[in-house]
């Protein structure tokens, strides 16, 4: 009969053909887990003492408290019934003496004469016979482990863990009690990483009120050392908190890169971003709807994308957020490199036919890149340049054939091809294709002819400036070599999208500049007037350099110390090294302490040399020799008395801007031309980097 349910409640129930099932009960009742858990106490008692606890005035309260539980569960046939399976150590089959009932409503001092202990009033502070709250917590975690049975059943799932958390599809997390770590998050069928050991939580039973109120339940955990417990899911919990090496095992999934939400300890790395295209271009709008840009910032895309009709990247045009994603524990720099790549074989074929011709008239490598620049497509988040397209077209790596120790390290020198070490990849064109590239490059080749009869330098190299772009004016020639102009390096290399600066006649662009240099500069009223107010503001400016000098001479002395007082904090273990404020405090230091050095030994140099002496006389001498220079020398002269004059000449159709240093006019004057005009040849870039005997401005 239903529990609730009278005899007539059954009988109208049956006339209405209505069966009425009992409930069906659990395994086990909370009582039952309580008298089991007293139980195994007992047991574990006798474990550690040899003996079943015993009644008596000497000895200790809990074995007399452990007697009085034995005696009543003894006593208690239900009791018995429960416990007998697992009473292993006989504790059950000793006499069951008559045990007095004893009232609900008796006080601590009866309690206590009844168990034979006198109630000691002298000292209220004195504990006697009271376990320690560690020694109740050890006892609380002591749980047997045994042999697993039928380890064999779970030993695939371990196997299967491990192999999961070798390959990244599962991860281990920290556990923290502060990032709020409960109970709760203990289920069945999860890993943990418990003292050394791979942990799995088999089962878990039916949940009761442990006697400090809050629920509990009794576990079935397997451990990878083919041993189980049936610890007390609190006593886990508890034991995951004390190992500092415990580890939460993930599930095996994509990770929060793929999913919707992001745990506690998860820290945000950046943002991938998809963005629509707003451009005009005919070959933009046709393709509007599956032409997208695909990108990762460590900022806000709003910002990112704030000034996008600037860009060449999102193709001088305004752009519409599409979708975005937030990236946690994921360096973005590697994974926008990763990005890159995936999609970076497709525009290797797409290198190959156009050079080819699949889908019409072959193109050479300056077309390739114009053509992909106007589009858009990048590789590896910069423009193609003919370089660019020409190393792709001619590496062996695309067609299966790879070469390693091309380059010696230690002085990044090319390695002869007898010490190259071929290796086999992943072919993305056939040998064949690759072949037929090769025979066509070879047959656009420029022919080889003989020197030019006027083989002059080119008098603005390195200071002529494209006023749109920013980028070098180089040489380009026409009609053979007959006519020869300044034109953008950007827009040679690039084609008209990467710049749309002009290109104007070399004899031109050299004259306009020369003639305005000697009616503007090469005067001596002129150089006069300009070098009077910069000796006159010369000790004014030392003065101020001093104080500048001795200023930062202490904010370098201070950022020396504040990082030595983080590496202390880190060496005695109050900072953890791997903190991110930590780390972001040092970084700032290091890079303020080494901008500070750089600026002291620039000062210094400034400092260190002396004002030069000027007279008219030597101003004068001065204006006429570099006319007569820069007029009627050779080559080699005219350029190198061009780059002593002149810091940069930027050029736009309307208007030239030529700036130059007043400090090298001024040690022109006072100590001769040819000890400031550079001894080196006015190609090699590299040979006077930093100020030497080619000066350069400093203010």
């Amino acid at each position: 009969m239903a529990n609730g349910f009278t005899d007539d409640d059954d009988a109208l129930l049956a006339e209405l053909g209505v069966e009425v099932e009992a409930k069906k009960e659990s395994a086990r009742t909370p009582r039952e887990e309580r008298i089991i858990a007293g139980f195994e106490e007992i047991q574990r008692f006798v474990e550690q003492h040899g003996h079943a606890p015993r009644h008596g005035e000497g000895f200790d309260i809990f074995e007399r408290l452990y007697a009085v539980r034995l005696d009543r569960l003894r006593a208690q046939p239900d009791s018995r019934a429960l416990l007998e399976p697992l009473d292993h150590q006989g504790l059950l089959n000793g006499a069951a003496p008559a045990i007095a009932e004893v009232p609900e409503d008796i006080s601590d001092d009866e309690l206590l004469a009844q168990l034979g202990v006198d109630a000691e009033a002298d000292d209220i502070t004195a504990l006697r016979h009271v376990r320690s709250a560690a020694e109740k917590r050890a006892a609380e975690e002591i749980a047997n482990r045994e042999r697993c049975e039928d380890f064999d059943r779970f030993k695939p799932l371990f196997d299967a863990a491990q192999a999961e958390i070798d390959t990244g599809a599962r991860i281990t997390q920290p556990i923290r009690k502060d990032a709020g770590f409960l109970k709760t998050d203990i289920r069945a069928g999860e890993f943990f990483i418990l003292g050394g050991q791979i942990a799995y939580v088999a089962e878990v039973g039916e949940p009761f009120k442990a006697p400090n109120g809050e629920m509990d339940a009794r576990l079935r955990v397997i451990y990878s050392n083919g041993t189980e417990s049936n610890l007390l899911l609190r006593s886990l919990q508890r034991a995951l908190y004390k190992d500092d090496a415990s580890r939460r095992v993930s599930e095996p999934t994509a990770g929060p890169l793929f999913s919707g939400e992001s745990d506690d300890g998860d820290l945000a790395s950046g943002t991938i971003y998809v963005l629509r295209s707003k451009s005009e271009h005919p070959t933009v709008a046709a393709n509007r709807e599956v032409l997208h840009k695909i990108g990762v910032t460590g900022g806000d895309v709003a910002k990112r994308i704030a000034n996008a009709k600037l860009d060449a990247t999102f193709l001088l045009a305004d752009v519409e957020i599409v979708a975005t994603y937030t990236l946690y524990n994921i360096n973005r720099v590697k994974l926008e490199n990763l990005i890159h790549r995936i999609f970076e074989a497709r525009v290797v074929r797409m290198i190959f036919d156009m050079a080819a011709g699949v889908e019409g008239r072959p193109m050479g490598v300056k077309a390739i890149a114009t053509w992909l620049n106007e589009r858009g497509i990048l590789r590896r988040g910069r423009r193609f340049s003919t370089g660019g397209v020409h190393a792709i077209l001619t590496a062996s790596t695309y067609h299966g054939q790879h070469y390693f120790n091309r380059t010696d390290s230690r002085n990044d020198r090319p390695r002869p091809p007898s010490e190259w070490i071929p290796l086999a990849v992943p072919a993305i064109i056939d040998e064949k294709t690759f072949n037929a590239a090769q025979a066509l490059l070879q047959s656009r080749a420029p022919k080889r002819v003989a020197p030019r009869l006027v083989n002059t330098p080119t008098l603005l190299a390195g200071v002529a400036r494209c006023g749109h772009c920013g980028a070098a004016l180089i040489q380009n020639t026409g009609k053979g070599g007959q006519y020869r102009y300044y034109c953008c390096s950007r827009r040679l290399k690039e084609g008209p999208f990467g710049c749309k600066g002009l290109r104007m006649p070399m004899d031109k662009l050299d004259g306009i500049v020369i003639g305005e240099v000697t009616k503007r500069i090469l005067q001596p009223e002129h150089l006069m007037g300009l070098l009077g107010d910069y000796l006159r503001t010369a000790l004014e400016r030392e003065d101020r350099n001093r104080d500048r000098l001795r200023q930062m001479r202490q904010d370098h002395k201070e950022a020396e110390a504040g990082i030595a007082r983080l590496l202390e904090l880190v060496e005695k273990g109050l900072m953890d090294a791997e903190d991110a404020t930590m780390c972001e405090r040092l970084v700032n230091l290091r890079f303020r302490r080494d901008e500070l050095a750089e600026q002291i030994s620039d000062l210094t140099r400034r400092l260190a040399m002396a004002e030069p002496v000027i007279t008219p006389a030597k101003i004068e001498k001065l204006a006429l020799l570099l006319r007569d220079k820069l007029h009627h020398g050779s080559p080699d002269l005219r350029q190198a008395y061009a780059r002593l004059l002149l810091n940069e000449v930027s050029v736009q159709p309307h208007e030239i801007r030529i700036s130059g240093s007043k400090a090298v006019l001024a040690r022109s004057a006072a100590t001769g031309v040819a000890k400031t005009t550079p001894a080196v040849l006015s190609f090699v870039r590299e040979w006077c980097a930093r100020q030497d005997s080619n000066l350069r401005p400093f203010a």
